[in-house]
C-alpha cells in the first residue's frame, strides 16, 4: 500500500521539478530580457509640483483671481522623439562595412524623416501601418552587425528590425513604434479638436533648441533629455484616464498637475489684475540671477535638499504674473513648489505609496479695498450711456480706499488665447491694454481750475470776490484765441462763480497772473505728476505743461489719469490733509500735505456746490437729477483736436460736509460736453451707493 503512494508523490515532485526547470530555462534563456528591463526601470523618482497662486478677492471677498487644479500634459523630448537615436546609433555600424552605404547620421535621419513626411496624413487615424521597407540590399557582413544590434538592445532602436533574404538583409521600420510619439499626439489633436499640427509645433520649437549651436550644450542636453516641456492645458478627465492606464500607447507624454488662473469675474478690471502665464526664458533668465532654482530642473536624491532650497525656489509650471496686479503683487501671490518620493514601474506607473511627501505651500492671498459690486455699477453706468472709452473711480474720503473702479474698453483673458485678436489690439490706438483709471493720461479741461484757484487764491494773486467781468474773450485785439463761450457775455464773475459756471477768461486771468511754474507747483501739492505709491501696475504719471499758462489755467496742454482727477478731489474734500490712496487693503499709498490755508478750500467748494446748485452752473440742470444730493463737482470739457468729440470730465465729493465719497467720471472721445455726458451718470452711481451702500447723500 505504501509504494503506490510513494511512487505518486515521486512522480509529482519529477513533474514539479521539470515544469520549474522549464520556467527557470524560459526566465534565463528568453525572457530574461523583458525582466531585466522592467527591474532596471523601476526606480525611485521625486515629482516635484507647483504651489498654487494666492487669490485676489475685493473688499467683501468676492473672488478677482484664483488658481484651479488642472492636468496638462508635457513631453520629454528623448522619449517622444527616438528617429534621431536611432540613426546615431546605426550609423557607426554601418560605416565603413558596405560601400552601397557610406551614409553618416545626418543622411539616415534625413531618410526617416523623408519616410515620416510620406506616411504623416496617415498618423493619428486609428489605422495600423504595414512596415515599411528603409535600407535595402545590405551584404551580409551589414546586415548580419545591424541584427545582432537590434537583437541585443532593442530597446535602443524601437521599431527597427533586419531581415535577410538570400545573401542580403533589408531593414525595416515599423511606423506604429518608431513615430509613436508624433502619432499619440496627432491622436491627442483629434481627441481636443484642435488644429492638425497645433501639438506638433511645439514639439518641432522644442527640437530647434536642442538643434540650436547657440545655446549651451548641456542646456541642450538638459531640453532634450530631462526638460518637460508643456504641451496642452487642461486635459479632459476621459483622456487622462486612457493616458494613465495605457501609457506605453502615448510614449514620452507625461501628465502632472498644474494649475490655471482663473479670473470669474472676466472681462471685468481686466487690465487692473493682469495675466499670468508659464515662465519665459527672460524670467527664468532673471531667477537664475538672483540664485532662485527651477526645482524641477534639479537632480536631487533626497527632500532634505529639496527643503533647504525650495522657499526661495519656483517650478517649471508655475503660473507666473505678466501684468497688472498679477505682476506686481508676484512675490506675494507666487507659492512655494512641493514634491514627492516614488516609487515608478517600466510604465511610469506608481508603485505603493510616496515615501515622503512635502507638499506645496500656496501663496498668500490679497485683498483689495475694491467693492466689485460698485465698481460694475460704474463700467454699466458708462455702457448705458454708450461711452465706449472712459473710466469712473470713487474713493472713500475717511482712508484713501478706492472703492469703485471701472474702465473701458474692458479687456479679459482672451485676448491673451488669440494672436490675431492680441495683434489687432495692440496696433488700435484705442489703448486696449491700458487701464484708464491709472494708466491713461488726457487734457484734464476745466476740472483744472480747481486746482488753479486753490494755487491763485493762495498766492494772494486774487481775492475771493474780486469781480472780472467776460465778454466771451480774453484779448479783444486777438477774437479767434482764448474765448469763452461757456455762459452769456457781460457776466461779472468772483471766484465762486467762474467756478460754477467755467468761465474760461476768468481763469485765463489767473494763469496770466500766476505764470507757469506756480501753476506746476500748485498742482504738485495736489499729487498730479506722481504716481499713488500704492502698488497701481503701469501706473501713468502723465505729461506737466511746459508752455502757455494761459491755455494751462483751463486744463489744455497736459495730460493726467482720473485717478489722479479724483486725488484732487479728494483733496478738497479733506481740506488739506490727505490720505494716500489705498488699492490693496490696509496699505495706504503716498499722503499727500498741501499748503493752502482752510479757507481757500471753501471759497472753491462754494463754488463747486454752486455749480449744481445756482441756476446756470454746469451740472445744475434738472435733467441731471443731481439737485437731491448733497455733493460738490466740477465738471470739465477738452475738445479732442480735429475732431468733432470731447473728453468729457466730473470730478467732486458727497456730501459737502464730512464728506464720504470722492469721484472722478470721464468719459472719452464722446459728442457730449462735461455736465451732459458725465452729470446723469453720477446721479446713477449716488443713487446705488444709497440703495445698496446704506450712504447717505442727499441734502
Amino acid at each position: 500500500m505504501q509504494r503506490p503512494r510513494i511512487l505518486t508523490v515521486a512522480v509529482l515532485l519529477i513533474l514539479m521539478t521539470v515544469g520549474i526547470g522549464w520556467r527557470l530555462v524560459q526566465l534565463q534563456g528568453v525572457e530574461w530580457r523583458d525582466h531585466a528591463l522592467r527591474a532596471s526601470s523601476i526606480h525611485r523618482s521625486i515629482r516635484y509640483s507647483a504651489a498654487p497662486r494666492g487669490q485676489i478677492v475685493d473688499a467683501f471677498g468676492v473672488s478677482l483671481a484664483r488658481d484651479t487644479p488642472v492636468i496638462r500634459a508635457t513631453f520629454l523630448l528623448s522619449e517622444l522623439e527616438p528617429v534621431r537615436w536611432v540613426a546615431r546609433r546605426l550609423a557607426p555600424i554601418l560605416r565603413g562595412s558596405d560601400q552601397a552605404f557610406p551614409w553618416d547620421e545626418m543622411q539616415l535621419w534625413t531618410s526617416l524623416q523623408m519616410a515620416r513626411a510620406r506616411l504623416r496624413p496617415q498618423f493619428g487615424s486609428g489605422t495600423d501601418l504595414p512596415r515599411h521597407p528603409w535600407l535595402s540590399r545590405l551584404d551580409l557582413v551589414s546586415g548580419s552587425k545591424v541584427a545582432r544590434a537590434v537583437d541585443s538592445r532593442p530597446e535602443d532602436f524601437p521599431g527597427i528590425s533586419a531581415v535577410r533574404s538570400g545573401d542580403e538583409f533589408t531593414v525595416y521600420f515599423d511606423p506604429d513604434v518608431l513615430f509613436a510619439g508624433e502619432i499619440a499626439i496627432r491622436r491627442m489633436e483629434q481627441e481636443l479638436a484642435l488644429e492638425p499640427g497645433h501639438l506638433w509645433a511645439r514639439v518641432e520649437e522644442a527640437y530647434q533648441r536642442v538643434q540650436d549651436s547657440s545655446i549651451d550644450i548641456q542646456e541642450r542636453e538638459w531640453i532634450f533629455r530631462r526638460q518637460l516641456h508643456p504641451l496642452h492645458e487642461k486635459i479632459p478627465a476621459q483622456l487622462v484616464v486612457e493616458i494613465s492606464t495605457d501609457p506605453q500607447r502615448w510614449p514620452g507624454i507625461h501628465l502632472e498637475e498644474a494649475h490655471d488662473r482663473e479670473h470669474p469675474q472676466d472681462p471685468f478690471l481686466g487690465q487692473l489684475l493682469g495675466h499670468t502665464g508659464l515662465p519665459t526664458a527672460d524670467i527664468v533668465k532673471g531667477w537664475k540671477s538672483r540664485q532662485e532654482p527651477v526645482i524641477d530642473r534639479l537632480v536631487l536624491r533626497d527632500l532634505r535638499v529639496f527643503e533647504a532650497l525650495r522657499p526661495f525656489s519656483h517650478h517649471s509650471a508655475d503660473r507666473v504674473g505678466r501684468s497688472g496686479l498679477e505682476s506686481v503683487l508676484e512675490d506675494r501671490l507666487s507659492g512655494i513648489p512641493g514634491a514627492e518620493v516614488r516609487i515608478l514601474d517600466h510604465l511610469r506607473r506608481k508603485v505603493g505609496a510616496p515615501l515622503d511627501v512635502a507638499q506645496p505651500i500656496a501663496g498668500k492671498d490679497v485683498v483689495l479695498a475694491l467693492d466689485v459690486e460698485l465698481s460694475r455699477w460704474c463700467a454699466q453706468t458708462l455702457m448705458s450711456r454708450q461711452v465706449e472709452l472712459g473710466a469712473v473711480v470713487v474713493l472713500d474720503v475717511s482712508d484713501g480706499s478706492a472703492i469703485g473702479w471701472a474702465s473701458l474698453p474692458q479687456q479679459g483673458m482672451e485676448v491673451y488665447r488669440d494672436r490675431d485678436l492680441y495683434r489687432s489690439r495692440s496696433e488700435s490706438p484705442d489703448g486696449w491694454f491700458h487701464d484708464r483709471v491709472s494708466g491713461w493720461a488726457i487734457d484734464p479741461g476745466s476740472t483744472f481750475k480747481t486746482v488753479v484757484a486753490l494755487t491763485a487764491l493762495q498766492a494772494g494773486v486774487v481775492d475771493a470776490e474780486e469781480i472780472i467781468v467776460c465778454e466771451g474773450l480774453l484779448d479783444p485785439r486777438s477774437p479767434g484765441r482764448n474765448r469763452c463761450g461757456n455762459h452769456p457775455y457781460g457776466l461779472e464773475l468772483n471766484m465762486t462763480s467762474a467756478l460754477s459756471r467755467s468761465c474760461n477768461v476768468y481763469f485765463y486771468t489767473m494763469g496770466q497772473r500766476l505764470g507757469l511754474e506756480a501753476i506746476v507747483d500748485g498742482a504738485v501739492q495736489l499729487g498730479l505728476w506722481s504716481g499713488s505709491g500704492c502698488s497701481i501696475p503701469s501706473e501713468s504719471v502723465g505729461i506737466r505743461p511746459t508752455t502757455n499758462p494761459v491755455g494751462t489755467a483751463i486744463g489744455r496742454g497736459f495730460t493726467t489719469t482720473p485717478l489722479q482727477m479724483a486725488r484732487v478731489a479728494l483733496s478738497i474734500a479733506s481740506r488739506g490733509e490727505t490720505p494716500g490712496i489705498q488699492l490693496i487693503a490696509g496699505e495706504s499709498g503716498t499722503a499727500l500735505h498741501p499748503s493752502f490755508d482752510i479757507r481757500h478750500y471753501e471759497t472753491v467748494i462754494d463754488g463747486m456746490v454752486s455749480a449744481v446748485r445756482d441756476r446756470g452752473g454746469t451740472a445744475s440742470r434738472s435733467s441731471y437729477r443731481l439737485s437731491g444730493f448733497d455733493l460738490a463737482v466740477k465738471t470739465g470739457t477738452a475738445q479732442i483736436p480735429g475732431t468733432q468729440s470731447y473728453n468729457a470730465w466730473l470730478i467732486g465729493f458727497s456730501p459737502v460736509v464730512d464728506p464720504q465719497i470722492a469721484f472722478a467720471i470721464s468719459a472719452q472721445g464722446v459728442p457730449l460736453h462735461g455736465g451732459e455726458a458725465c452729470a446723469p451718470m453720477l446721479a446713477d452711481i449716488l443713487q446705488w451707493l444709497e440703495q445698496h451702500r446704506g450712504l447717505e447723500l442727499r441734502r
